[in-house]
């Protein structure tokens, strides 16, 4: 009797349930006819269950690549790609830092300063040496044994024969290695003063005293001299408003050593860089004069996310500007000084106090050997030990040479009485009322050199990398793949997170439905 009364009870219950669970389904329903996305739509309102496959198919086909394509978009996206774009500049322009060498380093009548070791290397005739080197070859230890014995080669092994190696750079190597033991002060007094050096300067038409020239020490070269305008920019171009020098050379106090040509070490770099004379720039002519025309690129690099550039105060221990080349220059020394505790000859940085230890015996040098070993292995491997990379701003000056003999013997003589009245004791002095010979007319006129340094033109290339890839090209490129895949707008989306979230709800609703509905 009782069980017959339970049973319309639970079925009217289950009746309950049911009618509840159609109501969700129909709601469900509902969003699917609803939706603005076309897959669905399509799907729920087909007639035939074949076409409701179909459809359902062709949706998770293009859900499918659409996210592969998203995937795509994204790593793009996060790689940060760039562009360079390149256009043109017009403004007046400040000209290059212009650092200049005498390609002979050491002055024939201030070479009896240095040490007799020294003057043998030279091969300094007896009556400019130092009355306490005259009287026999000097035998020195350490790196060169006796004087004549080659220097040990930092490509090579140290300890092969170099028989093959050139005598002259040789010669070179040896004396380059032997300064660099001297006091900066002893080195600066042997080479070639800037009041001998230039003889007549202007800029513009104006005379150089407000351009600022600073004195340089260079392993191969000696002084070298840096020429840095800070005021006056040209406006016009060519010839007429260049930077106008006349240099005097002193061919009369060449060294035998470097008898073999005379000439001008030039560099044209950024205003604040450092200047490397023995490993770029261009060499010029003596008795010659030569014009420099100079077009100007200007570029900038991105840093960050996008680049691995460099900021001009990173890596900024010597003071210059910051550029890769000064960058693995010190990264090199740093690795000496930790290897070996000194390290190689090298243009010298303009500091009050040399306390830099030079590396002079086998020993050292074979240890120097392995750290250029690990420098260009490692480089060879993909990897850099120094990390240097390049300025993230940079100016890069291309010279144009061109040039023509200068100056004809009357004027040679006018520049030589013009040098005797600034300076008395000049070796010019001694030219004075003499007739030109064929020997002393080569001598006389390669003691002098005229540079013009000017731009070619205004006009200057600008060379800028931005981003490629930006973040409005990002999303305008996901809602151009969601719209082509699956007709998705941002509301869209917004639509879809919603039936989804509904299905889930739904699904679980069943799944509890069913659980109460089992006996």
């Amino acid at each position: 009797m009782d069980t017959k009364r339970r049973r319309p009870v639970e079925v009217k219950r289950k009746l309950a349930e049911r009618s509840e669970a159609k109501k969700e389904f129909c709601f469900a329903e509902y969003m699917f006819s609803t939706t603005g996305l076309q897959g669905p739509g399509k799907m729920w309102e087909a007639p035939y269950k074949l076409l409701k496959v179909l459809w359902l198919l062709a949706f998770l086909a293009a859900f499918g690549v659409m996210v592969i394509q998203l995937v795509e978009l994204f790593k793009t996206f996060f790689s940060y790609p760039i562009k360079t774009s390149v256009t043109l500049g017009f403004s007046p322009l400040t000209l290059p830092a212009l650092t200049l060498c005498n390609v002979n380093p050491i002055r024939l009548s201030r070479a009896r300063d240095l040490p007799c070791q020294i003057q043998d290397v030279l091969k300094i005739d007896d009556q400019y040496k130092h009355p306490d080197c005259k009287s026999s070859p000097v035998t020195t230890g350490g790196l060169l044994g006796i004087v004549p014995l080659p220097l040990p080669c930092l490509i090579c092994d140290v300890t092969e024969d170099q028989e093959g190696m050139d005598e002259y750079y040789q010669r070179r190597q040896q004396i380059a290695t032997l300064l660099a033991q001297e006091r900066r002060e002893t080195r600066m007094m042997a080479g070639h003063q800037r009041e001998d050096f230039i003889v007549n300067c202007s800029l513009f038409g104006r005379t150089c005293s407000f351009l600022n020239i600073t004195p340089f020490l260079s392993k191969d070269y000696g002084n070298c001299y840096t020429i840095v305008n800070h005021d006056v920019k040209a406006s016009q171009t060519g010839p007429a408003t260049a930077l106008d020098l006349t240099l005097n050379l002193e061919s009369e106090e060449f060294v035998t050593s470097f008898k073999t040509g005379y000439g001008l070490r030039v560099v044209l770099h950024e205003e604040g860089t450092r200047a490397f004379p023995s490993s770029e720039g261009f060499t010029v002519s003596s008795g010659a004069e030569t014009n420099i025309g100079v077009k100007l690129t200007q570029i900038t690099r991105m840093g960050g996310q996008y680049g691995d550039c460099q900021q001009e105060h990173e890596h900024n221990e010597t003071g210059y500007k910051y550029t890769i080349m000064n960058c693995r220059d010190q990264c090199l020394k740093k690795a000496m000084m930790e290897e070996c505790q000194c390290v190689s000859p090298d243009d010298g940085v303009n500091t009050p106090n040399d306390t830099v230890q030079y590396c002079s015996t086998l020993q050292e040098f074979r240890c120097l050997k392995g750290v250029y070993e690990d420098y260009y292995n490692s480089t060879e491997r993909g990897e850099d030990m120094c990390q240097c990379f390049n300025p993230c701003n940079e100016l890069v000056y291309s010279p144009t040479l061109s040039s023509r003999p200068w100056p004809v013997l009357s004027f040679v003589e006018t520049l030589e009485e013009q040098v005797c009245r600034d300076r008395g004791d000049s070796p010019k002095c001694a030219y004075t009322n003499q007739v030109f010979t064929v020997e002393s007319a080569d001598t006389r006129r390669a003691s002098f050199a005229r540079i013009r340094l000017y731009y070619e033109r205004l006009n200057y290339e600008i060379v800028e990398e931005s981003p490629f890839y930006n973040t409005e090209r990002f999303l305008s490129d996901i809602g151009g793949t969601l719209g082509l895949w699956i007709g998705v707008t941002v509301l869209g989306l917004a639509e879809l997170l919603e039936l989804l979230l509904l299905c889930l709800i739904f699904c679980c609703k069943r799944f509890k439905t069913s659980n109460r509905l089992q006996p």
